[in-house]
């Protein structure tokens, strides 16, 4: 009896063991469906939970056979058997019909999931898109002579540090000749406005079963016909081809780029000139120049604005890095100034301290 005992407690426990591996399963396979089979989920939940119970429910069953005095021995050990072999039947039946729901759900969306390439050459109406209203479209739409469409993921870190220039290059080269589609891949972030400028009005995502075979972020120049004329993943790449293409002409870009940095860097109820200092961090001729940047004289006149050709952290600096500014200006030396009076602007590039000294003051 002694033997027997310890028998039936071994195969208790390996019914609890199994129990427990099968709920480590459970886990390690929920990780691997998507955020999309929710109420699945919720089924499977269920089906395992009804399993813990029937497991529970076996051995207090077990227990109270086994501890309760009995006419006829026999028989007990006969309902206790049939309750243990019910139990492990139901929980192999739980486990075949996850695990068959599980490989289901896996192998649709492998099916599901399809990435596309767009190339120079394609058209954008192969791109199925979601506005931020919720509305399907066939393709972003296209509306102006060139547009700009941009491939991106709020998670993305490439993505992330273009932000602020793809701010300045719709700040600078405007919306009246170029349009602008930013195509997440996965959901556009609430507060893009209100971090970077940019209006949840030019953002779409894909459909959500598609993705652009390239890597993030990618930049497209799509015609007036809605064509792909040049595909490039460097922003500094885009910039110049705008600059050359000449959909804004030259002296129009540098006007706006004037008005959007004393929109942006400079206070509209200051009554003094302005100065757009391009400089360079290390720059020795720079060094030489803040002195006299910075001195009485000219901070009585002037307010200044400090645009680095490099990226900067620094508080109240601003960085060129993808070199917008630098191609709009022709900028070929640092330091150099676009000055503003008014409505009058005057550029002064490679020149001694003295001659720089002479144009401020006169």
């Amino acid at each position: 009896m002694g033997e027997q005992k310890i028998t039936d407690w071994d195969d208790a426990g390996h019914a609890e063991s199994t129990q427990k591996e099968q709920g480590a399963i459970n886990a390690e396979n929920e990780k691997q469906v998507s955020g999309k089979q929710v109420s699945r989920k919720w089924k499977l939940a269920t089906v395992i939970l009804a399993c813990m119970l029937t497991v529970s429910a076996g051995v207090h069953i077990w227990s109270f056979t086994r501890f309760q005095p009995m006419q006829d021995g026999s028989a007990g050990q006969n309902d206790s058997e049939l309750q243990s072999m019910q139990m492990q039947g139901d929980l192999q039946e739980a486990e075949g019909q996850q695990m068959q729901d599980i490989q289901e759900e896996q192998s649709g969306q492998a099916a599901l999931l399809e990435s596309i390439y767009l190339e120079n050459g394609d058209h954008v109406s192969i791109l199925p898109v979601v506005d931020t209203d919720g509305k399907n479209l066939s393709g972003p739409p296209i509306e102006k002579e060139m547009n700009l469409l941009v491939y991106l993921s709020d998670s993305c870190g490439g993505c992330l540090g273009s932000m602020d220039t793809l701010r300045d290059l719709m700040g600078v080269f405007g919306t009246d000749e170029i349009g602008y589609a930013y195509l997440y891949s996965n959901s556009v972030p609430r507060n893009l406005e209100e971090k970077y400028g940019i209006s949840r009005e030019y953002c779409y995502c894909l459909d959500e079963n598609l993705m652009l075979a390239t890597s993030l972020p990618t930049f497209y120049l799509v015609d007036g016909e809605g064509t792909v004329v040049f595909r490039t993943d460097k922003l500094e790449l885009i910039i110049q081809k705008l600059i050359a293409l000449e959909i804004v002409p030259q002296e129009k870009l540098v006007e706006q780029a004037d008005a959007y940095l004393l929109e942006r860097y400079f206070q509209a109820e200051s009554d003094k000139q302005q100065i757009i200092y391009f400089a360079m961090k290390g720059c020795g001729d720079c060094e030489a120049e803040d002195e006299l940047i910075d001195s009485e004289e000219v901070s009585e006149r002037y307010d200044v604005v400090r645009i680095y050709r490099d990226k900067t952290e620094e508080e109240g600096e601003a960085g060129d890095d993808f070199g917008l500014f630098r191609e709009v200006y022709g900028i070929s030396w640092y330091p150099s100034f676009e000055i503003l009076r008014g409505s009058e602007r005057e550029f002064v590039g490679e020149v001694s301290l003295g001659e720089l000294e002479r144009i401020l003051m006169r």
